[in-house]
């Protein structure tokens, strides 16, 4: 293997560890992360009729969301599923009565029409969106649904910038588009009822406070080419410069290009 290409698994790995070693202060870095999924909530029926289905979090985080499904169908049974240990430890205390199983959301242990509703809020990102639209597709029951919330091309665009021709490495994580994910979602035989995208803009008053935000949430990891030496001085120079010219009267602007989305499996 290459110095700046590690393969699939050991990507993975690495993005796992990060949101490991991130687990416990997650809550106090996640500020973005809740306003979206409350934004994505907006979607969640208050009521879901009866059904033996599970409701599922993918990819649960601290499972923050786990209180909202529940109250949809108290009878339900609820699952927490995350790949990061930590994380999925974090939201065992948060809500005991959800099912917490520890695995990749690209490899579901859950049987075919298992599922009537699936929440996933930033997570998709995480994963190639083929792989976890078929996913879905095979554990919801017909007419079951898939909440989604994820991350366009143009999140972390001024980060991007900044880091523009420094050197030939990745610096900053691709996203799919949003035909990415509406064709992943309709080569897995899902209707697409919602397909919304629109960008969220914070401000930050350095770029250590953005750095520090990312890794907070254990988001740090950049892709597969990412650098493996750490930057110098000078060139941590030049890229606070480059983001330093993209300053507005309420700071360093961030940009998460948010993407929205409601799909429903199709009764056979």
């Amino acid at each position: 293997m290459s110095s700046t290409q590690l393969g699939p698994q050991l990507e993975r790995m690495r993005v796992r560890r990060a949101f490991d070693r991130a687990a416990h202060r997650y809550d106090t870095a996640a500020a973005v992360q809740r306003h979206i999924a409350q934004h994505l909530r907006c979607y969640l029926q208050e009521k879901l009729p009866a059904s033996n289905g599970a409701l599922l979090d993918l990819g649960c985080g601290t499972g923050q969301a786990l209180q909202w499904l529940q109250h949809c169908q108290l009878a339900a049974p609820i699952i927490a599923l995350d790949f990061a240990p930590a994380m999925l430890q974090q939201a065992q205390q948060r809500n005991q009565h959800a099912l917490a199983i520890c695995a990749d959301m690209q490899s579901l242990p859950l049987a075919d029409n298992s599922v009537q509703l699936a929440w996933s809020s930033l997570a998709l990102q995480w994963c190639n969106p083929h792989v976890f639209m078929r996913e879905i597709a095979r554990v919801l029951q017909p007419n079951g649904q898939a909440l989604i919330a994820t991350l366009g091309p143009d999140t972390l665009c001024q980060l991007r910038k900044a880091f523009q021709g420094l050197d030939q490495f990745s610096h900053v994580r691709e996203f799919a588009n949003l035909l990415d994910v509406q064709q992943a979602a309709l080569q897995a035989g899902l209707a697409i009822e919602v397909l919304h995208q629109s960008p969220y803009v914070v401000h930050r008053p350095n770029l250590r406070a953005i750095l520090n935000d990312l890794k907070g949430i254990g988001a740090n990891s950049s892709g597969p080419q990412q650098r493996r030496r750490m930057l110098g001085r000078t060139a941590w120079q030049q890229v606070e410069r480059q983001y330093e010219a993209q300053r507005e009267p309420d700071g360093l602007p961030v940009t998460y290009d948010l993407l929205l989305a409601r799909i429903r499996k199709l009764e056979a």
